[in-house]
């Protein structure tokens, strides 16, 4: 019984992760969106499709409806999905902090671009917080043991501050 449940939840996750890919392909096809809505429906997008090879792959290997051996194939693809979510997070409190720094210096050409680049990180945070939440749900709801995955400690790099932003001078051109 408890090996249908947890198949039987991996492939209703499935279904769910293949209708909201199709539901973010037709909203990113609609010429209503600004680039900021687009970036962020690709996003969702793109992780939902990484969500949805990764479980068909786990469910289509031999052996797929034995518990233990498809709970380890779950256990890798939610690790693989919490690393690239925590990778992200990090991106993105580096690039938040240096928006700021940007505004700080009256730097708004580079602030919009990393304002764009932040709405795409964002949504893809989000999205992967939402896959490591259906997961987590799957594997709660059905009882699972998951065997620990050895993980690599967390390193940040050293904060750098940006004293001043140096601006390259033209070259004046003389017309003789």
């Amino acid at each position: 019984m408890n090996d249908q449940t947890f198949h039987s939840r991996l492939v209703e996750l499935l279904k769910k992760s293949r209708k909201a890919t199709r539901l973010y392909s037709g909203v990113s096809k609609s010429k209503r969106g600004t680039a900021y809505a687009e970036s962020q429906v690709t996003e969702w997008k793109n992780v939902n499709h990484q969500l949805v090879t990764s479980l068909s792959a786990a469910l289509d290997q031999p052996n797929a409806n034995k518990t233990n051996k498809l709970a380890n194939e779950v256990a890798l693809i939610l690790d693989r999905f919490l690393k690239e979510e925590q990778s992200s997070e990090l991106e993105l409190k580096q690039k938040q902090k240096k928006l700021i720094q940007s505004a700080e210096n009256s730097s708004f050409v580079q602030a919009a671009t990393l304002s764009q680049e932040l709405v795409t990180l964002k949504a893809r945070v989000q999205a992967l917080q939402a896959v490591h939440h259906e997961l987590k749900s799957v594997i709660r709801k059905s009882r699972v043991t998951l065997e620990p995955i050895a993980h690599t400690p967390k390193t940040t790099e050293p904060e750098q501050k940006v004293f001043a932003q140096v601006i390259p001078m033209r070259k004046k051109v003389q017309v003789s």
